[in-house]
C-alpha cells in the first residue's frame, strides 16, 4: 500500500517510513484513547445522575448540558495558553494530567455511597480538559509536517478525524454494556463503566509523553486574544476621545494604529 504524496509504504506487512514523521502516529493513538474516554465518558452520564446520584431528568439534563457547554467553552482558554504562554506541547502534557484527574475522580465517586460533590468536582476538571486539549492536538498534529508535505499533512488530518469517530462508536458501544451487564454494584457497575474510559486517558498521557524527543516543538508565537482585545479596546477609545477626526467613512478600528 502507497499513501500517494507521503513516504509512507506497507511492503510485506512493514511498515517502511521515509519523510513522514513519525511522531504523527502517536498524536493519533493519543486522540482515540482521549476520544474513547470522553464519548464513553458522556455515553452513560445523564443515567449515572438520574440512576445513582438521584436526580431528576430535567437536573441531569440541564447539568449534561451545562458540562457540554464548558466544554466547548474551555478551548478558547487552552488556546490563550497554548499561543501565549507555554507552547502547544506543554498545554497539551498538562492540561491532560488535569483531565486524567477528573476521570479518576468521577470513576472513585462511582462507588457507593453516592454523592454529588465529588462527580461535580471530576466532571469540571474534564469538562476543562477535554476543552483545553482540543485547539491543540489538530494544530499540534499539523506543526510535525514541512511545508512541502501538503498531502502528507491532508492525509493526518483524514486519519485523525477517523481516530476520533473510531474512539468515539467503540466507547459510545463498549460503555453502556460495561455499565449493564456487569452487576459489581447492585444491578449495574459505574465504577467500572467510567474506569475504562479512565485507564484510556491515562494510556493517551503515557503514548503522548513517550513521543517527546520526536516532537516538532514551535515555540509560542504571542496571546493573539490579548492582542484582538488591545486593538479592539484602543480604537474604541481613541474614536470616543477625538470623534472622527479620519474624515467619511473611517471604520472605528483605524483609530486602533493611534
Amino acid at each position: 500500500m502507497i499513501m500517494e504524496g507521503c513516504d509512507l509504504y506497507i511492503i510485506n506487512t512493514a511498515v517502511v517510513t521515509s519523510r513522514y514523521p513519525k511522531a504523527v502516529f502517536l498524536i493519533l493513538g493519543t486522540e482515540f484513547c482521549e476520544r474513547f474516554n470522553y464519548y464513553g465518558m458522556r455515553a452513560v452520564l445523564v443515567i449515572y445522575l438520574t440512576e445513582w446520584l438521584g436526580q431528576g431528568y430535567n437536573s441531569a439534563v440541564a447539568l449534561f448540558h451545562l458540562f457540554t457547554m464548558l466544554a466547548y467553552f474551555s478551548p478558547v482558554l487552552g488556546a490563550i495558553i497554548a499561543d501565549g504562554y507555554l507552547g502547544r506541547y506543554r498545554t497539551i502534557l498538562y492540561i491532560s494530567m488535569v483531565y486524567a484527574a477528573g476521570t479518576l475522580v468521577l470513576s472513585l465517586t462511582a462507588f457507593p455511597p453516592p454523592e454529588m460533590y465529588g462527580p461535580m468536582f471530576g466532571l469540571l476538571l474534564i469538562s476543562i480538559g477535554t476543552g483545553g486539549i482540543k485547539p491543540c492536538v489538530t494544530a499540534f498534529g499539523g506543526d510535525q509536517f514541512t511545508s512541502g508535505q501538503d498531502k502528507c499533512r491532508t492525509s493526518f488530518f483524514s486519519a485523525f478525524y477517523f481516530m476520533i469517530n473510531f474512539g468515539s462508536m467503540l466507547s459510545t458501544f463498549i460503555t453502556p454494556v460495561l455499565r449493564a451487564d456487569v452487576h459489581c454494584i447492585e444491578d449495574s457497575c459505574y465504577p467500572l463503566a467510567f474506569g475504562v474510559p479512565t485507564a484510556l486517558m491515562m494510556i493517551s498521557i503515557v503514548i503522548f509523553f513517550s513521543g517527546r524527543t520526536y516532537y516538532k516543538h514551535i515555540p509560542p508565537t504571542g496571546n493573539l486574544f490579548g492582542k484582538v482585545a488591545r486593538c479592539v479596546w484602543q480604537g474604541a477609545r481613541s474614536r470616543l476621545k477625538n470623534g472622527n477626526i479620519q474624515g467619511e467613512g473611517s471604520h472605528w478600528l483605524d483609530y486602533a494604529t493611534d
